[in-house]
């Protein structure tokens, strides 16, 4: 395994949003580093294979955690779901 070079380390510790992006200047590929944690989570979307129903519900309920709708003030939509009996 390669160790971050102190650059890397400095841009990697400044980020705020956006994971750190960097160019090779030889290819001009752009690279971004993931903590592994997040890479794990991604990884399954990065291939041609069609995922399982089990990482799809599981994408799906981290997506909608991530996005809010574990908020209790969403519990609004559920009252406004029109398949819902009255």
């Amino acid at each position: 395994m390669q160790s971050l070079t102190e650059e890397q380390r400095r841009e990697v510790q400044l980020a705020t949003e956006e994971p750190p992006r960097f160019v090779d200047p030889d290819t001009s590929i752009e690279y971004v580093i993931l903590p592994v944690q997040i890479y794990e989570r991604i990884k399954p979307l990065l291939t041609d294979e069609p995922l399982s129903e089990a990482d799809e519900r599981r994408l799906l309920l981290d997506v909608g955690t991530h996005a809010g709708w574990d908020d209790p003030i969403m519990d609004i939509y559920n009252d406004l779901d029109p398949r819902r009996a009255l």
